[in-house]
């Protein structure tokens, strides 16, 4: 067995070891108030185990497409945008699910495809032609660094792998696509560092300005005061899966989802994801693609 089959299979022992002690804890505290005879017993503990393993290794494999319309005041154009974040390309994901990605997004045909970090897991290398698919899009695709990229993989190896698409990383930098400015800032531990390097941009008025940054830990309040008024963030897997999303919830004020700023100018849009970290499973959502309409 090579590393990368044994990877998958300790991934997957992983996830459900920690459904079978949800259920078995579950399972005392029941024994509180009834005590059930042996077989019976067993079955709720297993039963559920087995259910909700089959579902989240199921969801975390069939695409979906999500689709929002979003109106912003005083933009200059509008425009079809694709988001994706989270693939964690490695051991789990590899070529194949790429190509059901990029297949998809054909389909969808936008403007412009986001892909807002942690597009590699990082637990080993990659094929360095992995990403080759996004070089067939007619939409040119933007990425900045999430923490998996950049602190896991490494930014050498990643820079590798996208030589062969048409991926383009952004690291504390901005570019124009067809007059929509897309802005890429690398991942930071504390807000204060975000803050700062977008401060630095110089970002215009009057324009579409996206950002592209991995978690949601920034308010769409504080970006609007520097001309953002997009942006595309991930991190957090739509909670995933129990343990992993009780932190989630705890730390972020938006796990998932669309949402509007308090002026009515921005929003900030965060991604499911479109891979899982750790165990192949998800609990509360299906790994997506979404497709964003701007319009002024």
């Amino acid at each position: 067995m090579c590393i990368r089959d044994r990877y998958y299979f300790v991934c997957l022992w992983w996830g459900l070891l920690i459904y079978l002690s949800i259920f078995s804890i579950l399972f005392q505290l029941l024994n509180l108030v009834y005590q059930p005879p042996m077989m019976l017993s067993l079955a709720i503990i297993i039963l559920p185990t087995l259910a909700f393993f089959l579902i989240g290794f199921y969801n975390s494999f069939q695409l979906k497409i999500s689709a929002s319309q979003l109106i912003i005041p005083g933009i200059n154009k509008s425009v079809k945008i694709v988001h994706l974040s989270d693939l964690h390309l490695g051991p789990v994901y590899s070529r194949g699910h790429v190509d059901k990605v990029v297949s998809q997004i054909k389909l969808i045909d936008p403007d412009i495809v986001v892909i807002s970090g942690d597009l590699f897991d990082g637990s080993m290398t990659v094929d360095p032609f992995v990403l080759q698919p996004f070089s067939e899009l007619r939409a040119k695709t933007f990425f900045a660094l999430g923490n998996h990229d950049a602190h896991f993989l490494g930014i050498d190896e990643v820079k590798k792998s996208l030589k062969y698409s048409n991926i383009v990383l952004l690291e504390n930098e901005q570019a124009d696509c067809n007059g929509i400015n897309i802005i890429g800032i690398d991942y930071a531990m504390d807000t204060e560092s975000v803050l700062k390097r977008l401060e630095r941009q110089g970002i215009y008025q009057n324009r579409l300005n996206v950002l592209i940054y991995h978690a949601p830990q920034v308010s769409m309040e504080s970006l609007e005061k520097y001309n953002v008024n997009l942006c595309l963030a991930g991190h957090t897997h739509g909670g995933q899966m129990i343990p992993m999303c009780c932190k989630q919830f705890a730390i972020f004020k938006y796990v998932k989802g669309l949402h509007r700023s308090s002026s009515g100018r921005g929003y900030i849009h965060i991604s499911v994801g479109t891979g899982t970290a750790g165990p192949p499973l998800r609990m509360f959502s299906r790994s997506t693609i979404a497709v964003l309409n701007v319009n002024s």
